[in-house]
């Protein structure tokens, strides 16, 4: 790997000692070093660093060896070299991450969040904070508790499979129009919303993004369609099928009658055969409508599944604000040298229970590799690790950090993980 880091990996190590000396914490740190990487470990340069929890003795080794064996091994897979920690499990990812997705108002952003990886470029990254700071100028300007209030999200369904059939010469529901017909009302209004000029003032980058994902406004057309064969209550208009309507009028009375002759088995009724009958050419004459009705939707169907995934990408985007605003978190600076230089980071799930926990000060570059974090039981060891392991996944996905504003942290590729301890 060049000197300049574009690809870093971070390795976080949770040592098992406690009341141990600094040499016995290095050895150890060497101990596991050796037996991951292959390669003994020198340590031959020191550097304390402080915590507001407490003073850490921090020893970052500098050697070629840990670049190449370790931990920027420029040819062949990370895993390849140490399979059993490449993993993020013991991070608390999920969990935090969850916390994200459960932001999102609308199912479809909610899949969003969930489908979506991290961010390969910076730039990505950036844009991305960008929008998470105007949608805050935009909660604030508009005084808006919560961006529902603006945006519906709540009634915004995922609708995608039924277009999709519906595209694919399916038969959509009854049940389904009424969805659909909430869905495609609620992301007209998101339409009206986007092209206001309080977000064109407030909000350029997110209205530009909402365009690149083709956010388009609902056709009148398939909102007319909807309305024209729904009833208010969701009920399937049969006003313009009177002849459906006749065969429903029937086998409701013929239903009525058989009900009231007690004394004589339905199966034995001589009106039951007449009454099935019916029932059968009822349900065929609804299916028939149902398929016209298809026909109609589906010319309309790519514009509103365009609608619909601009939506929920906006409702990610406004999860990532909740969050932000949950936690206290900031906008760090990100660049692709390897830089971190955070002050007061704290571990996010512990910001989102908001009993402000302490926060640590942590300073890495591009000469800095490792670290061997020492101190007692209960001392935030084994927090400070998995802290910088989420930032590096968190600004991955293009949150902000739950640090100090003016704080650094650069973007990583990969994130390699071994807690031993087992805590939650």
């Amino acid at each position: 790997m060049s000197r300049n880091m574009k690809t870093v990996h971070i390795l976080l190590l949770f040592l098992h000692v406690c009341w141990y000396d600094v040499g016995q914490n290095f050895r150890l740190y060497r101990t596991d070093f050796k037996s991951i990487g292959g390669k003994r470990l020198q340590c031959n340069r020191f550097r304390r660093l402080t915590s507001r929890s407490g003073n850490f003795d921090m020893f970052s080794p500098l050697q070629d060896g840990l670049m190449t064996t370790a931990l920027c091994s420029s040819s062949g897979s990370v895993s390849d070299i140490i399979p059993r920690i490449a993993q993020v499990d013991g991070l608390d990812w999920e969990k935090t991450w969850m916390v994200v997705i459960s932001c999102a108002k609308s199912e479809s952003g909610k899949r969003s969040l969930r489908e979506g990886g991290g961010m390969q470029e910076i730039s990505d990254i950036e844009r991305c904070f960008d929008m998470i700071g105007e949608l805050r100028s935009l909660r604030a300007r508009s005084k808006m508790r919560d961006f529902d209030e603006g945006f519906s999200f709540a009634s915004i369904a995922d609708v995608e499979d039924i277009l999709h059939r519906v595209s694919s010469a399916g038969v959509v529901e009854v049940e389904e129009l009424q969805t659909l017909r909430t869905t495609a009302r609620t992301l007209r209004q998101v339409n009206d919303k986007m092209q206001s000029e309080e977000v064109s003032w407030l909000c350029p980058t997110v209205l530009q993004c909402w365009r690149e994902r083709s956010g388009k406004t609902v056709p009148a057309q398939l909102i007319k369609v909807l309305n024209q064969n729904l009833k208010d209550d969701g009920q399937l208009n049969l006003s313009r099928h009177r002849e459906v309507q006749e065969l429903k009028d029937k086998y409701l009375r013929l239903q009525e009658i058989i009900a009231t002759t007690a004394n004589m088995p339905r199966k034995l009724h001589p009106l039951t055969q007449e009454m099935e009958n019916i029932k059968q050419a009822y349900l065929q004459a609804i299916h028939q409508i149902l398929r016209q009705i298809s026909r109609d939707i589906a010319p309309h169907a790519p514009d509103m599944l365009d609608a619909l995934r601009a939506s929920a990408f906006l409702d990610g985007l406004c999860a990532r604000e909740r969050v932000a605003l949950m936690m206290g978190a900031s906008r760090p600076l990100v660049g692709a040298h390897g830089i971190i230089q955070v002050q007061g980071c704290q571990h996010p799930l512990l910001a989102l229970r908001g009993a402000a926990p302490v926060g640590n000060d942590l300073r890495l570059d591009s000469s800095t590799r490792g670290l061997v974090v020492t101190g007692p039981n209960g001392g935030g060891k084994t927090i400070l690790l998995k802290t910088v392991g989420l930032f590096a996944k968190l600004v991955q996905h293009g949150c902000w950090l739950p640090c100090n504003a003016g704080s650094r942290f650069d973007k990583f590729d990969h994130v390699l993980c071994s807690i031993g301890d087992g805590q939650d």
